[in-house]
């Protein structure tokens, strides 16, 4: 029979484990700069939007840089595709230029569409060539219209839909634009005045809009920074409140949340939206259970989450004061994890448990609540392993297991 304290360790294991993530950065150092090179020696300046390609290589809007930098995961490297000086010359690589990129997304023809915010462009990158070229916009204003003909007022965030279709925040403008395959641009919703009003297509007000993302059924989230909410779009043009009211911190019932001014938004495959505030924490909106909780906090760190994406199952995210890159994995839910046949026993345990698989273990990870490592074997090459947590406090373990073809299977342990 299980003791009681096993038996409360086991019901209160979803709450901790519910923020058993681990925070690293990728590259980048405080103070920023500009740097190309390896991940340890890498140098931004003020970062905004993010995003990655299907090999897994994340594109950062290098704001303060006016570049377009790609980070490769493969090699360890960071280098520049596109942009320099300040400017908002057409061209190839470093002879292109930008004013204050933001934002960044491919569609699914592997283009990198980003948003030029002080030049109130959209400009659309072919990787293969580095080529940049203005897809939409010209001047500051609003206009609707095709190509060059339309304009902006002060672009700021980007999503792309399943059907290539393209749509920014207007942080000045109080917008949502719509910029078809072709690139023809409409207001989607947004009356252009700031304010707040749920509604349909222009009926709706927004405050300083900035992040977007868009979830299988092409409703588009909007981070409505200066309203403190999260508002959503359907395809018809519907605007509704998700999350937020007045301006606070509280987690709880979507309904009775508050959240401060709100970046950046995306959304993983289990209907979650994380949204990075100015309070240096993300916040996760449960949209099943229709609750919001505090996923991450940086508190005590000089940067704060700006923009953010989900990648099979990690999170990355900017973080604009200190210039890194960073990325959050939930131990939990590892990016490649398939069965491995494994045993372990006895669990609960005395500290004292054995681990045995039908196949060589190549590797072993055990952290706490919190997300430390407080065990370590990168050298296991056996079937089975006997391992002494005896020197730990009593609590709830996850056991992190490597198999010999890069195979991940987790397992919650009792050290009672």
């Amino acid at each position: 029979m299980l003791k009681k304290s096993t038996i409360l360790l086991l019901l209160l294991s979803i709450c901790f484990f519910a923020n058993a993530q681990q925070v690293t950065t990728i590259t980048g150092f405080l103070g920023g700069g500009y740097e190309d090179g390896s991940l340890a020696t890498a140098k931004f300046s003020g970062p905004y939007g993010l995003c990655l390609d299907n090999s897994g290589n994340i594109y950062v809007a290098d704001t303060f840089n006016n570049r377009i930098r790609k980070i490769d995961i493969a090699t360890g490297t960071v280098s520049t595709l596109a942009g320099g000086t300040e400017g908002s010359a057409n061209g190839i690589g470093s002879n292109a230029q930008f004013f204050l990129p933001r934002d960044l997304c491919f569609d699914s023809n592997g283009f990198l569409f980003v948003v030029d915010g002080n030049n109130n462009r959209i400009r659309k990158i072919d990787v293969s060539t580095q080529t940049v070229t203005t897809f939409v916009g010209s001047i500051q204003g609003y206009a609707d219209g095709n190509g060059t003909n339309a304009k902006f007022n002060d672009p700021f965030g980007i999503c792309i839909d399943s059907n290539d279709n393209i749509y920014v925040s207007e942080y000045l403008g109080g917008r949502i634009r719509k910029i078809t395959p072709s690139g023809r641009v409409s207001t989607f919703a947004g009356s252009g005045l700031a304010g707040f009003a749920d509604g349909v297509g222009t009926a709706a007000m927004f405050y300083s809009p900035e992040g977007l993302c868009v979830d299988p059924q092409n409703n588009i989230y909007v981070a409505d920074t200066s309203n403190f909410k999260v508002r959503k779009i359907t395809p018809d043009g519907t605007v509704t409140t998700i999350a937020g009211g007045t301006y606070g911190y509280l987690d709880g019932p979507i309904a009775d949340a508050m959240l401060k001014s709100v970046n950046g938004i995306c959304m993983d495959t289990q209907n979650n939206l994380y949204v990075t505030e100015n309070n240096k924490i993300i916040r996760k909106i449960d949209l099943n259970a229709n609750v919001a909780s505090t996923f991450m906090s940086e508190s005590s760190l000089p940067g704060a989450p700006f923009g953010i994406r989900i990648n099979n199952g990690a999170i990355y995210f900017t973080e604009l004061g200190s210039c890194k890159i960073k990325k959050i994995t939930n131990l939990l839910n590892p990016t490649t994890l398939e069965e491995i046949d494994f045993n372990i026993y006895p669990n609960p345990n005395n500290g004292i448990f054995n681990i045995e698989s039908k196949t060589s273990i190549s590797s072993i990870y055990i952290y706490d609540t919190r997300g430390r490592t407080t065990y370590k074997n990168e050298k296991v090459n056996a079937d089975k392993v006997e391992i002494n947590l005896t020197a730990f406090a009593k609590g709830l373990y996850l056991v992190k297991i490597i198999g010999e073809e890069g195979k991940i299977v987790n397992k919650k342990i009792v050290n009672d």
